[in-house]
Order: C-alpha cells, then structure tokens, then sequence
C-alpha cells in the first residue's frame, strides 16, 4: 500500500493536530496558508485550490483547534516575504480568497451548536517525549518509527476508524491510565448493552472487577467497589449511548439494577 504522504497527502495533518490536541486541549493555528507562498531565497509553493482553505480549516477545527489564523491580511510589497501571498494580493482588492474567507466565517457561525461536543476516537496511539526525540537523533529506530507511523494512520483513514494519541508526560500517573482503561471498558459495554430498565440501561457492578493484564505478565486489578467518579461517569454515557435520562448527582436510580 501506498504510504500517507502519496495517497492521503491533505489527511496526514490529522495526525498531527491529533497529537498537538493530545498534549494541550487548548491549541489554534497560527499561520494557516492562504496564497501561494515563499521567500525571496527558498520554499516556493502554489496558492491554494479554491476551496483548499476551507478544507484546511475546517479540518483543524474538527480536530479540536480553538481558532484558525491566516497568514496574512496583505501581500507584503517588499522584504524577504514579499511573494508570500495572503487574503489580499498587492493591490489590495477585494479577490477570490477573501470571499472564500467570509463563506468560511458564516459556515464556522452555523455550527455554533456542536461547539465542544465530545469525540470518541476508535484506537489510541500511546507516545512519550523520550521516544519520539530518540526517533528523530537514531537513523534506526527513526525509519522504523516513520514507517509505523505512516502504517497506523494509513489504516485508521482506509477503515474509517477515529484515532488519537495518548501522550505520557511527567505528571502521568499509573492511577490514571488504569482509570482511561477502565472507562473504555465500560464504553464498550455500554455499546453492546440493549435492555432498557427503569428508563435506564445499566451493568452490573460487576462491570469495575475486571483485572487489567499487561504483556510483561503483570495484572492489575481494578478497585471492589466503583468510585463516585467511576459511577457518575457510567451514568453520564448511560444517557449518552442509550438515550435514557441522564443521573444528575450520579447516584444512579434508587430501584431496578441488575
């Protein structure tokens, strides 16, 4: 199979935002492309197709950006960046990109309703700092890393499966990853379960017992009874994948579990 970079060229910055999403939630682009751009010296690329820009934004968005800032308002007239184009070009007339720029903002404005809805990726991509900065000083584990990159996300694109990265930084706890696991097991439950009761769909408690197994032959197992963070997050995706009421204090129904 072809690798990212030829066949999902526009897609491979998916990735990317992902993994920027992954480290800080609260993120926006600084300099999005608008106009065909390069330095007096270097770098030279074509403007943008119609409709590119708001492909590439709507892109970042999707993946979480908090705001798109295009570079720039006008063409420089002189300087090192003087054929980096912007929104306008050098005399300074209304153009093709700056109405595409306002078709952009009313498109951004009817989907005020979906503003910090959740997303729920299929996989996660598990990355610490030690290893990517290992991959990119050893030309060894460097391709391989290249190669396994490409591979993950060549197939999360062609399977249509969501994915995200899970960046381990110096504050990460084992409590907390233990914590991610035990939630996605309960999502997982929750998306086979199908027998309403009581306006509710609900597991037995049974459900937190599962014993979290690692490949080193180490197993940890999750706490007897749930906590309150557990049991108010079951009830928040009870609503959320089965259309019941949702638990308001998280305590659960008082009559009718199983």
């Amino acid at each position: 199979a072809a690798s990212t970079g030829d066949s999902l060229r526009d897609r491979k910055w998916s990735g990317a935002l992902s993994e920027v999403r992954s480290i800080c939630p609260h993120f926006g682009i600084m300099e999005q492309q608008s106009g065909a751009m390069g330095w007096n010296t270097r770098m030279e690329s074509p403007a943008p197709k119609p409709g590119q820009m708001t492909l590439w934004a709507m892109q970042s968005v999707a993946h979480g950006a908090d705001y798109v800032s295009f570079f720039r308002w006008r063409t420089a007239c002189m300087g090192t960046e003087m054929y980096w184009h912007g929104i306008l070009d050098y005399d300074n007339r209304d153009n093709r990109r700056l109405r595409e720029l306002r078709s952009l903002a009313a498109r951004f404005e009817r989907l005020q309703a979906v503003t910090g809805a959740d997303s729920l990726a299929g996989f996660a991509v598990v990355r610490d700092y030690d290893n990517v900065w290992d991959a990119e000083v050893d030309c060894w584990h460097g391709r391989v890393h290249a190669a396994s990159e490409d591979a993950l996300l060549d197939a999360s694109q062609h399977l249509h499966a969501p994915m995200d990265y899970l960046y381990l930084l110096n504050d990460t706890e084992a409590e907390e990853l233990l914590r991610l696991i035990r939630e996605e097991q309960i999502l997982d439950k929750l998306r086979r379960y199908r027998k309403p009761i009581h306006r509710f769909h609900v597991l037995d408690e049974t459900t937190y017992y599962a014993s979290i197994s690692f490949s080193d032959g180490a197993s940890v197992g999750a706490p007897e009874l749930a906590s309150k963070e557990l049991e108010a997050f079951f009830y928040r995706c009870a609503g959320k994948y089965s259309g019941a009421a949702p638990d308001p204090d998280g305590k659960g129904p008082d009559t009718g579990r199983s």
